[in-house]
C-alpha cells in the first residue's frame, strides 16, 4: 500500500475516533445535565445551546480548512488564523451577549438573557482551539 493511501486511512481512523468519542462526551454530558437540573432549566440550556452552535461555525471562517489544505505550513500562517479566530470569537461572544436581551424576547424566555453571557465564553474557548484541531486533521 503506498504511503499517501495508508496516511489517508490512518486519519480517517483518527477522525472516526475524535467524532465517535465526541458524540459520546456529548450524550453523557446531556444525561448528567438533564439528571442535575429541572426540565425548564434543562430547556433552557438547551435553547441558549442551540445559538451557541448556531454561532460556532463563523469562528474560523474557514481558515482553519486553508490549514488543513495547504501543502506547506509556515508559522506566519498559523499565527494569521490563530489572532483572526481568537478577535472573531471574541467579536462574536461581545455581540452574543449584547444581544442576550434580544434572543430573551425571541425565544420569550426572561431568563435566557442571563445565561448566553456566561455561554458565550465557549465561543472565545472555541476560536481558541482553530489552529490545533486545524493541524490535526491535517
Amino acid at each position: 500500500m503506498n504511503t499517501l493511501k495508508k496516511k489517508a486511512i490512518h486519519g480517517a481512523k483518527w477522525s472516526m475516533i475524535q467524532e465517535v468519542m465526541g458524540q459520546l462526551i456529548d450524550f453523557f454530558s446531556i444525561i448528567i445535565l438533564a439528571r442535575l437540573v429541572g426540565p425548564k432549566d434543562f430547556g433552557l440550556v438547551a435553547t441558549a445551546a442551540v445559538i451557541i452552535v448556531s454561532i460556532r461555525p463563523l469562528i474560523s471562517q474557514g481558515m482553519g480548512v486553508a490549514i488543513t489544505q495547504r501543502e506547506e505550513i509556515e508559522n506566519e500562517h498559523l499565527d494569521t488564523v490563530f489572532w483572526s479566530s481568537l478577535l472573531c470569537g471574541c467579536l462574536l461572544a461581545l455581540g452574543l451577549v449584547a444581544s442576550a436581551n434580544w434572543w430573551s424576547a425571541v425565544f420569550s424566555e426572561p431568563d435566557l438573557a442571563t445565561i448566553l453571557p456566561w455561554l458565550s465564553v465557549n465561543i472565545v474557548l472555541v476560536s481558541l482551539t482553530t489552529v490545533q484541531e486545524s493541524i490535526l486533521r491535517r
